[in-house]
């Protein structure tokens, strides 16, 4: 008789032999044989994703939460570690959050356990920690260690996230996470805080991460919480210094517009690097932050046949490379560091598109939004280049020079 059980992708194949076997004694081994594969570390390959992880993902790749080029190589129902959710709440703190990291808090560079690490994360893990948001004690001092291959629970993550949305106000809970936790699912943010202790799965935190931006409460240290609102209003002594501040603020305003005229070109359907057009970006009479610029694709061609795109500045790349995103149809190009122009001056950039091969192909970009750290961009949209894929490639060419 041959007895089958699947959990995830593992398959595991009984073969019993004893024709004689009564019931109990072969149900006491599947249960065994249960038990021993609920141990074992699975991967979910060509898994299926609901509507809600698929835009998930799509948000997260867009700015830069996750640089995997699809929806399974992103390992969406995969355990986070704390280096990952590093890079991950850095990248959301900075790009979406707007906040900028304190680098004089050289201690962050201390950590006696992050040795191993890659120079990328390594990075991150200093950069969490001079945002605030990890690697630090309840008094706000730096830890010794930072344990960057923790594994992540929900109660961990939730407070982290609360923090970044809503500053300190949900601190000292009993436990310490249960007011972060409940504020994240009152505000729709968090739907189920009854397992705190469960690992962190990475999809769902793009998908808090999203809820959060989407709904309208990620705003800079929580200063639009109504808790924080109200100890504001009357000048307690919990409202944050930057939300005190916040309508001395000064708000940046930048003008984006083409230079030249924006061409249709045909290139070889492997080109690298083609110049699509010029833009422009130029702050008004207040100093402003631009962390990132918004290309869209559309035309013929399929937005996998976009290998990358990216802006230079006089030959030096600025930004990141981006794919195009198959749900959005657009890149989000991120400075690094973010661009800070000073009131009045004005900055060009080249917008570069690399193609993956696909020939007899057109492709039309367009500058869709310029995201500004501390205002708002005018402008936009505007076309750029198209380009026309020929049947030619580009190959090398190896030769001999003699004498």
């Amino acid at each position: 008789m041959l007895v089958s059980w699947r959990k995830t992708n593992v398959v595991l194949f009984i073969l019993l032999y004893e024709q004689d076997m009564n019931f109990k004694k072969m149900f006491g081994v599947i249960a065994s044989i249960a038990m021993m594969t609920s141990m074992v570390p699975v991967t979910v390959l060509g898994a299926s994703y609901s509507s809600e992880l698929e835009g998930a993902y799509d948000y997260a790749y867009d700015i830069g939460i996750t640089t995997q080029g699809s929806i399974d190589s992103a390992n969406m129902y995969g355990q986070l570690i704390r280096s990952h959710m590093a890079k991950m709440m850095s990248n959301y703190a900075t790009d979406v959050l707007g906040f900028i990291p304190d680098a004089s808090a050289t201690e962050c560079e201390d950590f006696t356990d992050i040795g191993n690490q890659s120079a990328e994360l390594t990075d991150y893990i200093v950069e969490a920690c001079q945002l605030g948001l990890m690697g630090r004690n309840n008094d706000g001092s730096v830890a010794t260690a930072f344990n960057p291959n923790g594994i992540v629970t929900r109660a961990q993550f939730g407070t982290v996230l609360s923090r970044a949305l809503y500053g300190d106000i949900y601190n000292g809970g009993n436990p310490w996470y249960a007011d972060h936790l409940t504020a994240l699912q009152d505000d729709g943010v968090m739907n189920n805080i009854s397992n705190p202790t469960a690992p962190e799965v990475r999809g769902y935190v793009m998908l808090m991460m999203q809820r959060a931006d989407e709904s309208g409460i990620a705003d800079t240290s929580g200063c639009n919480d109504p808790l924080t609102i109200a100890a504001c209003a009357v000048g307690d002594s919990s409202c944050p210094a930057e939300c005190m501040a916040q309508e001395e603020a000064i708000s940046g305003f930048v003008t984006v517009s083409p230079v030249g005229s924006m061409a249709t070109t045909n290139v070889a359907n492997n080109a690298v690097d083609k110049n699509i057009g010029k833009i422009k970006i130029t702050a008004g009479e207040n100093d402003s932050t631009v962390s990132s610029v918004v290309i869209r694709h559309s035309g013929l061609g399929n937005d996998v046949d976009i290998e990358n795109i990216k802006l230079s500045l006089n030959g030096i790349d600025v930004t990141n490379e981006r794919y195009i995103s198959s749900s959005s149809h657009t890149a989000t190009l991120r400075f690094a560091p973010a661009l800070e122009l000073k009131a009045g001056s004005s900055m060009t950039f080249d917008v570069l598109v690399s193609l993956s091969g696909a020939e007899n192909n057109r492709h039309d970009f367009a500058v869709e939004a310029v995201n500004v750290v501390n205002g708002t961009a005018d402008g936009l949209p505007f076309d750029l280049g198209t380009l026309l894929t020929t049947s030619y490639s580009i190959g090398n060419i190896a030769t001999t020079l003699v004498g």
